[in-house]
């Protein structure tokens, strides 16, 4: 799916740096196994946008949502991450907007300078990214938005700028936590301010931000397009079941039941399952249960299931994944030993008593600054002595791809384990085909009920 488009009109202001959209692109594509964004059709957004977005990821959902524009947007951030020097750095660099908030501080602050910036940021037709919720959420589950987004919509058309679009984006992730997990981008229907809320408030106020009725109406409409891409799970036990009943469900009225799940067509069905009415919502569940309880019993995953992989094809994806990795392995080995350090970081990072929202945030915060950082001491020292600066810069340009090389191999070797799981599991799935295959079916047609 192509990132959204963004087209500003001629008297827009200049466009970010483009080595940073990639420097991101970069990052993004190294922390995550996979990044599908879905983009409903024919959207195209030109003019002044408000981008609003779940926020479950902390400085990850930034990136994501930069992943999945088609520039970077000025974004609204807590002035307290300005304090970190290196994140500081960062700020300035993306021209992000310091949000003040009274929990932060001790004596009364104004975010007059705030709204004032995003004002002007819209008025220049750029893009603004805010978190509405306000706080990091480790729910399955959005918290209620706070009225900023609103604020500044109304505030700044107020000012005089036109043609003021909001666009909800939902983040999806597979395990936030984890390092190279898969996520998903999934953005909404445009909402177009000009087509304002039939609930106005008194008329002298008019659409302004002062005028609290439309304020409050204006922040329950954004909430529930939000919440139509963003994750929304009763519990954590939900999620994971409706996840997977949407997963089995796409798989087993695929073409090509073997070919991996989109994670955007995924998530985007488990969200339509999430808001069904209630009794049909359980019975996607109770089947959900007594197809898991099966292939348990076998050992098998729901992809096994579809595929009773032979002896010819699993000696076939062996030697594949012998010979890709005999071409790579050299660079690998390159990749690996100069990134080692920053790997065992971002790892360790995993292992932090802290919630998946703080590992989410400092995950790619470590991998911004010290995957650079080690390439260049490594290059520094090897080849600079030896070669001069031409080399040791052809140096750190390579190192990603002999980093991405290992990242290949690793990946490959747990593929090869799951096909092995396959092959073996021929004999035990042999015994339960037709009962599977029923309770399969019997989820499939659960969920095509509540949907």
């Amino acid at each position: 799916m192509p990132p959204m488009a963004h087209r500003p009109p001629e008297t827009a202001s200049p466009r970010r740096p483009s080595r940073l959209k990639r420097l991101v692109d970069l990052v993004v594509r190294m922390l995550y196994r996979s990044v599908e964004v879905y983009v409903p059709p024919d959207t195209s957004i030109q003019g002044p946008t408000i981008v609003i977005a779940n926020h479950f990821g902390g400085f990850a959902d930034a990136l994501l949502v930069v992943y999945a524009l088609d520039d970077v947007p000025r974004i609204l951030a807590r002035d307290k991450i300005w304090k970190i020097p290196l994140v500081r750095g960062l700020m300035r660099a993306i021209r992000a907007i310091p949000v003040h908030k009274p929990e932060d501080r001790t004596e009364p602050t104004s975010n007059r300078d705030m709204f004032g910036a995003t004002y002007d940021a819209l008025a220049h037709n750029d893009t603004i990214l805010i978190f509405p919720e306000g706080i990091t959420v480790d729910d399955p589950s959005m918290a209620r938005l706070k009225t900023g987004a609103a604020r500044i919509a109304l505030g700044a058309r107020a000012h005089g700028v036109e043609g003021i679009t909001i666009v909800p984006i939902g983040i999806h992730y597979e395990d936030k936590a984890a390092l190279r997990s898969r996520v998903s981008v999934i953005v909404g229907d445009a909402m177009d301010l000009d087509d304002p809320p039939t609930a106005t408030g008194s008329p002298e106020e008019g659409m302004t931000p002062e005028n609290r009725r439309l304020v409050r109406t204006l922040t329950a409409r954004m909430e529930e397009r939000l919440r139509n891409v963003a994750p929304n799970f009763a519990d954590w036990k939900e999620a994971n079941d409706l996840t997977f009943a949407a997963e089995a469900t796409i798989r087993a009225e695929h073409a090509d039941p073997l070919a991996p799940v989109s994670t955007a067509e995924r998530d985007r069905l488990a969200g339509k399952l999430a808001v069904a009415e209630a009794g049909a919502r359980r019975r996607v569940i109770e089947a959900v249960e007594r197809y898991r309880r099966d292939l348990e019993a076998v050992g098998l995953t729901d992809r096994q299931a579809h595929h009773r992989t032979s002896t010819v094809e699993f000696a076939l994806h062996v030697a594949a994944t012998v010979l890709v990795g005999a071409i790579l392995i050299p660079f690998a080995l390159i990749g690996i030993a100069t990134s080692a350090v920053p790997l065992f970081v971002v790892l360790g990072i995993g292992l932090l008593p802290v919630s998946p929202a703080v590992k989410a945030t400092l995950k790619p915060v470590a991998a911004i600054v010290l995957f650079p950082l080690a390439w260049g001491i490594a290059a520094w020292r090897i080849v600079f002595d030896n070669l001069g600066p031409v080399w040791t810069f052809v140096t750190v340009a390579l190192i990603p791809l002999y980093l991405v090389a290992g990242i290949v191999i690793t990946e490959r070797l747990v593929l090869l384990w799951r096909a092995f799981e396959a092959w073996h599991g021929r004999k035990g799935l042999s015994t339960a085909t037709a009962r599977i295959s029923y309770e399969r079916a019997r989820v499939v047609e659960a969920v095509r009920a509540a949907t």
